[in-house]
């Protein structure tokens, strides 16, 4: 059994920049749960990606019953592996011709963050400051920032 869903990360003035997402798979030793994300190249640097993955591993973990979250990314790909590590993720490995990339085989890098190293939320919702949520519409979500008044 396979089950993804996408969670748009948008700007507080409303604009698209990218997605979150995460999927389970079943296999015979267990369930994995794996995350990936994709930012706007005009948005990357700019810490939506890291607030986005922080946002949806406390989502996974509060909610799941998940003991271990896995991303991979391609072998050059040192601004997504930034943020796996910024975020907490450890780095398990090279995954030799992993990931088909325009038309060829490409090395990926598997990394992980297990719940014991996630200990608890990171993004806490402040009332009158920075008030991060994520609202599930329909099998979609929206990663919001929004200012309390």
């Amino acid at each position: 059994m396979f089950e993804q869903k996408y969670f748009t990360i948008e700007k507080k003035d409303g604009s698209r920049i990218g997605y979150v997402s995460h999927f389970n798979m079943l296999h015979p030793l267990g369930k994995l749960l794996e995350i990936g994300y994709v930012i706007a190249p005009n948005q990357r640097c700019k810490g939506y990606c890291t607030e986005a993955v922080r946002l949806i591993l406390d989502y996974l973990f509060l909610s799941r019953s998940a003991e271990r979250i896995q991303a991979s990314t391609h072998v050059d790909n040192g601004a997504s592996q930034r943020v796996l590590e910024k975020t907490g993720f450890k780095k398990e490995g090279t995954m030799r011709r992993a990931l088909f990339n325009k038309g060829d085989w490409k090395d990926g890098v598997l990394y992980s963050i297990l719940r014991e190293e996630w200990k608890e939320p990171k993004m806490h919702t402040r009332t009158e400051k920075l008030n991060n949520t994520l609202h599930a519409v329909n099998n979609r979500a929206t990663i919001e920032r929004a200012r309390n008044k």
